[in-house]
């Protein structure tokens, strides 16, 4: 992209905006069933429900009721349901959804375990969260245009969250003016042009919101 040279008091004016990994914020249900992936366990979580995805067990079909215990880090009992469940040809996984109340924040649900049946397992290490990457550079003009791109995807296996609806604002003090909005690729990407507003001088943030899946996440 070609732009006239700045003077020196233009080019004091230049937009700076630093990108990082994303920080992860909130989770949320996907909005349709997710399979535990491969033979594990895998659990999302919003509003004060857990909702965890546990594969097949011949032995728990044959009990015919399976069990989901949330356990404090001290093991006491917090929030428990339980799920019928019987032997059947197709073997896919059981979602059991367990209410906590009060809704419990995300950075203290990880600090618990739940009892599946028999097994016991860290909350941190079945949660599925969703991360955004921004891609882009240190430094935009004020009026000029530009692009950036955008990754999102599942915090554990990397794969793509496809379809995550994507907002691009651009930050100053309380005020938001919007930039961009669309949606992520079979590859979680999203190619996003705008145009800086021509009266951006002065330190701006942009802010990228995604709609995943596996919930929303935010990036400053």
């Amino acid at each position: 992209m070609n732009t006239a040279r700045p003077t020196r008091r233009t080019r004091a004016g230049l937009t700076l905006i630093l990108f990082a990994v994303a920080a992860l914020l909130y989770t949320a249900p996907p909005r349709s069933s997710v399979a535990a992936a491969g033979d594990s366990i895998s659990a999302t979580y919003l509003d004060g429900t857990l909702r965890v995805s546990v594969p097949y067990d011949e032995s728990v079909a044959r009990s015919r009721s399976l069990r989901v215990e949330v356990l404090s880090p001290d093991d006491k009992l917090v929030a428990e349901a339980t799920k019928p469940v019987a032997p059947a040809c197709v073997t896919g996984p059981w979602d059991v959804s367990v209410s906590l109340s009060p809704k419990m924040p995300l950075e203290d649900l990880v600090w618990h375990r739940a009892r599946i049946g028999t097994k016991m397992v860290s909350l941190s290490e079945i949660l599925r969260l969703p991360v955004v990457r921004v891609l882009a550079q240190r430094t935009y003009a004020a009026g000029a245009r530009a692009s950036l791109r955008v990754v999102a995807a599942e915090s554990k296996t990397g794969d793509p969250l496809r379809d995550s609806r994507i907002k691009l604002e651009l930050v100053n003090g309380e005020t938001a003016f919007g930039l961009f909005e669309g949606k992520t690729d079979a590859l979680g990407t999203a190619e996003v042009a705008f145009t800086v507003p021509p009266a951006s001088f002065g330190p701006r943030t942009l802010r990228v919101t995604a709609e995943t899946p596996l919930g929303p996440v935010t990036a400053h």
